[in-house]
């Protein structure tokens, strides 16, 4: 199974996300910040990695929270969000595709991939607190767990 991550850091009513190369199915729509999970590698480490490799800042560990996740047969995704001070300062475009920072109200089906609206809206309303500290949600059903290596 192929393990990944998506990440979506905010400032206010900013969200910073990716404009996709590739696949080409993806080609031109904006993407949250994220990639591949490497072999011993767990998510968190793998989505602080990800974001520094797509927009050279180094994200504190402790900034990103998990709120959903996806499974399917051959695919794992867990996603992230976080708040990060300053992101038109910190945060810029280090690989071939550009990292934008975007109102929130701006993000749409026709310029996003399909679930971003409804991933970005989730990513923002999810309570954390004490009670939600330890548990994501995944599709359909509401897991309790946080890593697997």
């Amino acid at each position: 199974m192929t393990k990944f991550v998506c990440g979506f850091a905010f400032e206010g009513q900013n969200v910073a996300l990716i404009r996709k190369k590739r696949p080409e199915w993806q080609a031109g729509l904006l993407n949250g910040i994220g990639g591949h999970v490497e072999h011993g590698e767990t998510f968190l480490e793998a989505m602080v990695r990800e974001f520094r490799e797509e927009t050279g800042y180094s994200s504190d560990p402790r900034s990103w929270i998990p709120f959903a996740e996806w499974k399917t047969e051959n695919a794992h995704v867990l996603f992230y969000k976080a708040y990060i001070p300053m992101l038109e300062d910190v945060l810029h475009t280090v690989t071939d595709e550009k990292v934008e920072i975007v109102p929130v109200r701006s993000v749409t089906p026709f310029n996003c991939l399909p679930n971003l609206v409804w991933l970005i809206s989730m990513a923002i309303n999810v309570v954390y607190d004490g009670f939600m500290k330890d548990s994501i949600f995944t599709l359909g059903k509401r897991e309790y767990g946080t890593e697997e290596r």
